[in-house]
């Protein structure tokens, strides 16, 4: 990195796999005062899924699962997938990664305290929304299919914000630039993945196409949560999530361990003394 003008202090140690919860969660924090008001959480987290479902609610006579079960999974994903993207294109743009590398932090920090702070907003405003639909609908589940469906709310939160982060692999200061790539990508997965259309009564070739989709595992555990019935296992179900959750990171951390520098570059380079 000797070409760049402004670079992490000496002996910064930028890719260590040193784990500290304090500096996460400081991270975490400090993330979640800065950018869960900004206009595109808002936009694509909150107000979007919500037009999104009334407009698909209204009108059609959906039994009160299906609704359950769709509004849930979008909030769910939307929420997951509005923070995380963002924040690393914001930083780079204002500078907050000099400041965070002098601390010093590692990408490890870094990336941990989006992912938490994404995964807790999403479990935030995700539990309201079911709780107000649940009583709305006077759906009742049973304790252990609760503690089920609330875990598998989680990891699904979690699941999303891994998703969020790998998007924000890029390394640019345009948040419009990463949200139309996740835009792209997450209504392509919303629409096969059973949400809209319950799964067992999609074709078997769509059927096959949906479990390509890491939501789908959660629209049959919900689903199966309030009653319907699931095309597999619980435990299978949990097992599929789990194994997106691991994939994601993996590829998250390979991914920003490759660009992360070049953030560097972009701020302190050519373009930004010429103005642009």
């Amino acid at each position: 990195m000797s070409e760049v003008g402004i670079v992490p202090r000496k002996g910064t140690k930028l890719f260590a796999p040193k784990f500290a919860a304090h500096q996460i969660w400081t991270l975490c924090t400090k993330n979640l005062q800065l950018y869960f008001r900004k206009g595109p959480v808002v936009i694509f987290g909150l107000l979007f899924p919500f037009f999104m479902a009334l407009t698909w609610v209204i009108g059609r006579g959906i039994s009160a699962t299906q609704v359950f079960v769709g509004i849930t999974v979008m909030a769910v994903f939307f929420t997951s997938t509005a923070m995380s993207p963002v924040i690393l294109p914001i930083e780079t743009r204002e500078k907050g990664l000099e400041r965070q590398m002098v601390a010093p932090v590692t990408l490890t920090h870094i990336l941990g305290g989006i992912l938490l702070a994404s995964t807790v907003f999403s479990i935030l405003v995700s539990l309201i929304v079911a709780l107000v639909l649940g009583i709305a609908s006077s759906i009742i589940i049973s304790p252990w299919l609760l503690l089920a469906f609330l875990a598998s709310l989680g990891l699904m939160a979690c699941v999303g914000s891994l998703l969020g982060v790998l998007l924000s692999a890029p390394p640019t200061d345009q948040v419009p630039d990463i949200m139309t790539l996740a835009t792209l990508i997450k209504f392509s997965l919303l629409f096969i993945s059973g949400v809209f259309i319950p799964l067992s009564q999609l074709p078997l070739v769509a059927q096959f196409i949906a479990w390509f989709s890491p939501l789908t595992p959660f629209v049959d555990l919900t689903a199966a949560c309030v009653g319907d019935a699931p095309v597999f296992s619980l435990g299978i179900d949990f097992l599929i999530l789990i194994g997106w959750a691991i994939a994601l990171y993996v590829l998250s951390r390979l991914a920003h361990s490759r660009t992360f520098e070049k953030r560097f570059a972009l701020v302190s380079g050519p373009a930004q003394k010429m103005g642009h």
